[in-house]
């Protein structure tokens, strides 16, 4: 099969520009190594005391309760406005056709 040396001179350019990239992987060790170190902070957690701690609990707990509470309110509303929607067609259908 003959493609006309167009083949050819893709995989010569190919093999030219591989030789040309460098030999080095992205992860090279000894090099990433020291700019990690430097740049490497330590992790601060504050700490909280029993009082306060519970008081964050009861915060989040609350919280979590009212978008319950919300969600609820929306799907139900939802709903009741579909079985209405639903309820108010079938009665049209029901005294257009009968």
């Amino acid at each position: 099969m003959s493609f006309g040396g167009s083949v050819s001179a893709m995989i010569s350019s190919i093999k030219a520009n591989q030789n040309l990239r460098q030999k080095r992987t992205f992860f090279d060790k000894n090099q990433h190594e020291a700019i990690l170190k430097k740049e490497r902070k330590a992790l601060v957690f504050k700490s909280l005391n029993p009082e306060a701690r519970e008081k964050l609990k009861r915060r989040i707990a609350r919280l979590n309760r009212e978008k319950k509470r919300k969600y609820y309110k929306v799907y139900g509303l939802t709903g009741l406005i579909t079985v209405l929607f639903f309820l108010f067609i079938y009665t049209i259908l029901k005294y257009a056709f009968f």
